[in-house]
């Protein structure tokens, strides 16, 4: 590349014009190398496209017109550098040029709107090709089924198979339009919760292969049923199923949930094993996850530290990691220095250098900071990032965000501001947040506000039975026996079925839970309780009576 632009010099000094060919040739190489401001640039030089035409520029040089290659490899380039507004700009100045719009022209536009998710733009689009007599075909159709393949809009890729096979256009053959049908029906059973439909249909797949594994896994990750994602992995593996990088993130993410370090360490292996299976952000990111979940705050860090492209899930994993582990000080160093970082992208991009992509904190990002701020006692930190969240990035405070201040304030004793930031808040508070301030009044020994707030949860989830057992050790940690005994029998007509808990032992999920009689295990278990029980208390520990589960 370095040649062409010196000959592009040599042609300028001896008095030669370069024809629209010649600029083509450069805005083409320009861009394949990543320099799309140069691009942008050199292409507004040469052919001051969106100014009224005269001849010549300011300075008498011959301007040529751009042509379909110079404004088709433009548009492809600002695309894939994600500057989706400058190259729609650029499309719409190519239009108004009087030029005719030809397939790959639209085709480039359709597959960055695709990327960046703007659907309506999509549709405009192929609105525009129906009116223009360009569709029906094969090459734009191929590139709009697979799109919405691709973004999960699995409905719109089958009618848009369907409508082409019926003028004999096929984009898809027989197999895969088979598997697109059964996904389809998979995805509907699956966004409706309906996971024993979504898996009947997925066991009738006569040909199962790594897509249809993988969408399964995933509905149960998403349906918050781990263990049975691990469970299908396993099968995939024992089948000769090869796992790629999407499974393998997903399984990660199952690992997470569960807490299976043995079974992520095996995956993290495996990736290493196999050199087809490159781990890409996404895979290290699920990894970095993965590690910090399961307990391994010093290998995910470490797996974070040494990765040199890093994007706002990177940073927020690894945040919410440290979070996690009550390491207050990490998460706000690592907060501070992901802000600098994103500053000095934006300042070099401003200046025109194109270097690394700038990094926003995102909305999950700030409730891995409130979380630390929380855990670490900083409550003035945390009122500081919670305002910051909205007044220097425009967020808008969540559910979860609203939250994580209610357990700041109540795990600083501050249990009057927690109940006052509840009133306060925009919206309804939900029983989550009601419940965070109940725990800390039993903490705290709060009768009164305990009683109001106990009022507050019995309009929302009445039939609550830990929030009868605060009550219940409130009362008694007070002496207070008769109101005791009240809270006490509605505990037994509201018992219900125990949560269950969960431990990987030599990479299998064990599932037990409290005062269990029918495990196979249950002498084992319970000589190991008895031993910690002994253990304990010879290090001091006793039980507070109050919290003792007598009903």
């Amino acid at each position: 590349m370095k040649e062409a632009f010196r000959l592009h010099k040599e042609m300028l000094e001896s008095g030669l014009t370069p024809n629209a060919f010649t600029s083509s040739s450069l805005i083409d190489g320009h861009c394949k190398e990543g320099r799309v401001s140069e691009t942008l640039s050199f292409f507004l030089e040469k052919t001051r496209a969106g100014i009224p035409e005269n001849g010549t520029d300011e300075m008498g040089d011959l301007v040529c017109s751009p042509n379909h290659v110079m404004y088709t490899s433009l548009i492809q380039a600002l695309y894939k550098d994600g500057h989706i507004f400058e190259a729609s700009k650029i499309f719409s100045d190519m239009r108004c040029s009087g030029l005719i719009l030809d397939v790959p022209s639209y085709i480039v536009n359709l597959e960055g709107h695709f990327q960046a998710k703007h659907l309506i733009d999509v549709m405009m689009l192929h609105a525009d090709l129906i009116k223009m007599g360009i569709m029906p075909s094969i090459a734009i159709n191929l590139v709009i089924a697979r799109g919405y393949q691709e973004i999960g809009d699995l409905r719109s890729a089958l009618k848009c198979s369907e409508d082409l096979a019926v003028q004999g256009l096929g984009v898809l053959n027989q197999r895969e339009q088979n598997e697109l049908e059964y996904r389809v029906n998979e995805d509907k059973n699956v966004t409706s919760g309906n996971l024993l439909d979504a898996h009947y249909i997925f066991d009738e797949i006569p040909s199962k292969n790594i897509i249809s594994w993988t969408a399964l896994i995933s509905a149960y990750v998403v349906n918050q049923k781990p263990q049975k994602a691990v469970e299908l992995f396993r099968k995939m593996q024992m089948l000769n199923v090869e796992p790629d990088q999407v499974t393998i993130t997903v399984a990660l993410s199952a690992c997470a949930d569960l807490g299976a370090l043995e079974m992520g360490e095996w995956i993290h292996a495996y990736v290493r094993r196999k050199p087809e299976l490159k781990a890409d952000l996404r895979l290290n990111n699920a990894l970095i996850n993965m590690y910090a979940k399961c307990g391994e705050i010093e290998t995910s860090r470490n797996l974070f530290d040494s990765l040199g492209e890093k994007d706002v899930t990177t940073w927020t994993s690894m945040i919410v990691g440290h979070a996690l582990h009550g390491q207050a000080n990490e998460v706000l160093e690592l907060f501070c220095k992901m802000e600098e970082i994103g500053q000095r992208n934006s300042k070099n991009q401003d200046e025109g250098n194109r270097g690394s992509s700038i990094i926003v904190p995102n909305d999950v990002t700030f409730i891995g900071v409130l979380m630390a701020c929380s855990h670490g006692g900083m409550v003035e930190e945390g009122k500081k990032y919670y305002q910051s969240m909205s007044e220097d990035y425009g967020f808008k405070p969540r559910d979860t965000h609203f939250g994580c201040m209610v357990d700041l304030f109540c795990r600083a004793g501050l249990l009057k501001e927690a109940y006052n930031f509840i009133f306060e808040m925009p919206g309804l508070a939900n029983a989550v947040m009601w419940r965070t301030l109940l725990g800390a009044c039993n903490l705290h020994g709060e009768i009164e506000l305990g009683e109001k707030v106990r009022c507050q949860l019995l309009e929302l989830e009445p039939r609550h039975v830990g929030d009868n057992v605060a009550m219940s050790n409130i009362y008694a940690a007070k002496g207070m026996w008769d109101k005791k005994v009240v809270f006490r029998d509605q505990i037994k007509q509201l018992r219900r079925a125990p949560g269950s808990s969960s431990i990987e032992v030599s990479s299998y999920i064990c599932e037990f839970v409290s005062g269990d009689d029918d495990h196979p295990l249950k002498a084992e278990i319970y000589e190991a309780l008895k031993y910690l029980t002994v253990s304990m208390k010879a290090y001091g520990y006793s039980p507070e009576i109050s919290s003792l589960p007598e009903y």
